[in-house]
């Protein structure tokens, strides 16, 4: 029916507009750990839709995962935070030996870009695989350019082993 047929078309519109804001704070994010020379992964987010699909706007993605090395932790919250986002989690200042017992205990900071609405999550661990192998995973990971830059994914069986542990997280 039409009515249906109307709502399935600005879900994808609205999809679409958001994957779009998100695909541009990950170029701008890039861009700015780049600059500072903190390497790191996109997990999920729009290089998987643009992967998967050839279209960053036809999958939904809640926010922006953000592998990167646990010892650079620290100047990613810096970067992110000179570039106007918040952190939400923890939302406080952190002691040095809290950094050392956030980062045993935890897996990730969130960040949210007010501005855009765009969520980041900067994780150092990804659920069920445990310390990543960051230096092997940046050499044997797929590449994908969005922006007019190439950006740095899992390798394709870790990616999928990934998924399928946080999807089942998720149920």
């Amino acid at each position: 029916p039409a009515p249906v047929r109307e709502q399935f078309a600005a879900a994808a519109r609205r999809t679409s507009r958001l994957a779009l804001v998100r695909s541009a704070e990950l170029v701008r994010l890039a861009r700015l750990f780049a600059d500072a020379g903190i390497p790191f992964l996109s997990v999920k987010g729009p290089l998987l839709a643009q992967a998967l699909y050839g279209d960053v706007g036809v999958r939904h993605a809640g926010d922006l995962d953000l592998l990167i090395a646990p010892e650079r932790v620290a100047d990613a919250d810096a970067v992110l935070r000179a570039a106007g986002c918040r952190r939400s989690q923890p939302d406080f200042e952190l002691t040095p030996r809290q950094w050392r017992e956030y980062l045993q205990l935890k897996h990730e900071f969130e960040f949210f870009n007010d501005p855009t609405g765009v969520r980041i999550e900067v994780e150092w661990r990804l659920e069920g695989l445990g310390r990543p192998a960051l230096d092997a995973w940046l050499q044997a990971g797929a590449r994908e350019t969005l922006g007019g830059i190439e950006l740095a994914r899992l390798p394709a069986e870790t990616e999928a082993l990934y998924l399928f542990v946080h999807g089942a997280g998720h149920e």
